[in-house]
């Protein structure tokens, strides 16, 4: 099955991203900066029913397990990788921000 690439969508994933670090660098720099994250999921969404409506019509189809376990090994390989990372960077630039880090690793 081949998979579609939404070219314009690149471009919005763009601008979305720019408007969350902007506003987490600096809410004052663009107060509706948060909204990126809306437009992210909303995307997000489309790109995902659209997989599984290509699969449908295919006949092959997903069930929810399948799916979960897609998700996991594309995502977690990076998580992993990430969150190491992200604290010894905090460890290093702020170390207040790694308060409560324990219970959110967890939650992860």
């Amino acid at each position: 099955m081949a998979r579609r690439h939404f070219v314009g969508l690149d471009g919005l994933k763009g601008i979305a991203l720019i408007a969350i670090v902007l506003y987490h660098c600096d809410q004052r720099v663009l107060h509706g900066g948060f909204l990126g994250v809306d437009v992210f999921f909303t995307i997000s969404g489309f790109l995902i029913f659209s997989s599984l409506l290509r699969r449908i019509d295919a006949g092959e189809g997903m069930g929810l397990g399948e799916y979960c376990l897609k998700r996991l090994r594309r995502i977690y390989p990076a998580l992993f990788a990430l969150v190491p990372i992200t604290v010894t960077l905090a460890w290093f630039v702020n170390r207040d921000m790694l308060v409560g880090i324990r219970d959110q690793i967890i939650t992860v």
